[in-house]
């Protein structure tokens, strides 16, 4: 399988993407989180839960702007989204998934 890596150039150094994920107890509310995200136009995707983070309810929602999170953790308590956590992942996957939250 063939993975594709992006790369993001800073004064000839080359760094590694993140992102981050919020994962859920149940498909259910994976599902209403991508909704209302999407609703209140923010940018988020509903992805397979990568499987070293576990295997709770298979989905997970990505974000790839670090100023969006605190955003979506307010959208969570506001329309009472349970997650159970938000990790860190490198894109090259070379690292574990850190837990945030």
């Amino acid at each position: 399988m063939n993975k594709k890596f992006y790369y993001i150039q800073m004064e000839g150094e080359i760094f590694m993407s993140t992102y981050w994920v919020f994962t859920f107890p149940t498909t259910h509310l994976a599902i209403k989180f991508d909704q209302v995200a999407k609703q209140e136009q923010k940018q988020i995707k509903l992805i397979p839960l990568p499987r070293k983070i576990g295997a709770s309810c298979g989905f997970c929602g990505k974000v790839t702007e670090e100023q969006e999170l605190s955003d979506l953790i307010e959208l969570c308590y506001n329309y009472q989204i349970e997650f159970e956590n938000i990790y860190e992942i490198k894109e090259d996957n070379k690292e574990d998934p850190r837990p945030l939250y």
